[in-house]
């Protein structure tokens, strides 16, 4: 009788024991792997922000820049003069290395190029079709043809495949007065070099892909938010975004992809689901 009665607590203690092991396997399934799926999102499409906020601080960065060389007594007096000395001076060859830039150009009030100097993606000197001035006045925004313009800029497509992040500043005094005789237009190529000052910048492996490349349900038509996807790519996460031009265009695909230690563990385990997130983030940007 008593041998009987052991067996049937220690049955029940097994039994119990049991359910409760499966229980805890059932939580860390269901809800530890799951949580650490979205902690995984959370922090690949914060990365996609941060990637949209650093153009939109190159483009400010590309501001300042700008800034000493649109309010300059020499650059307004040259728009007048067009003396060969200012190039001489202030134009050399390798002006575009020295100032990591892919386009300096200088226009008139009618968007006539009085002169310039711009380079190719792969940084060879050469023209930019967006920016010669027969395109000028057809295909760049009318901020490079209104002269009255505070600072401006953005992103902006190309014919050569790769986007062109701008800025342009009237030319003006250098204490900031005067009837604007010109526009100036500074821009910098957002290629494989730009990519990786970037990646750098955040510590974020990240690239820039074509329009074409979008995941389906990026792209949608309110420019007025960007959106921001997540994805499970080889048990990985990543992240995609948008980079709208200033046209509200979509521009080019922002990828981000990075180990994610604290996820670690969802790569072993199923989930109950392997739905892509989409979430929608408010970027604030100028136009």
């Amino acid at each position: 009788m008593n041998i009987t009665l052991r067996w049937r607590v220690a049955l029940v203690v097994a039994a119990v024991t049991t359910l409760a092991l499966a229980a805890l396997l059932v939580f860390d399934r269901l809800v530890l792997v799951d949580g650490f799926r979205q902690l995984e999102d959370d922090e690949v499409r914060r990365d996609v922000t941060r990637v949209v906020h650093v153009v939109d601080g190159e483009r400010d960065r590309m501001n300042v820049l700008i800034g000493d060389w649109a309010s300059w007594d020499d650059a307004y007096g040259y728009m007048q003069t067009q003396s060969p000395a200012f190039i001489a001076s202030n134009l050399p060859d390798d002006i575009l290395d020295t100032m990591d830039l892919a386009a300096l150009v200088f226009y008139d009030t009618s968007g006539r190029v009085v002169v310039g100097r711009t380079a190719h993606p792969d940084g060879k000197a050469g023209g930019i079709q967006e920016l010669a001035p027969d395109w000028s006045m057809t295909r760049v925004p009318d901020i490079l043809r209104r002269s009255t313009d505070a600072a401006n800029g953005g992103v902006m497509r190309t014919e050569a495949g790769t986007p062109l992040l701008f800025v342009a500043q009237p030319i003006l005094r250098s204490d900031g007065t005067g009837a604007p005789r010109g526009t100036l237009v500074f821009a910098r190529w957002l290629n494989a070099d730009r990519v990786g000052i970037f990646s750098k910048m955040l510590d974020t492996p990240l690239d820039f892909l074509p329009v074409a490349e979008a995941p389906p349900g990026l792209i949608g038509s309110d420019v007025s938010r960007d959106q921001v996807l997540s994805l499970r790519e080889k048990g990985e996460p990543v992240g995609y975004g948008v980079i709208r031009d200033i046209n509200g265009q979509s521009a080019l695909v922002v990828r981000t992809a990075q180990e994610r230690a604290v996820g670690a563990l969802s790569r072993t385990r199923p989930s109950r689901s392997s739905a892509p997130s989409l979430h929608s983030a408010q970027c604030s940007r100028s136009r």
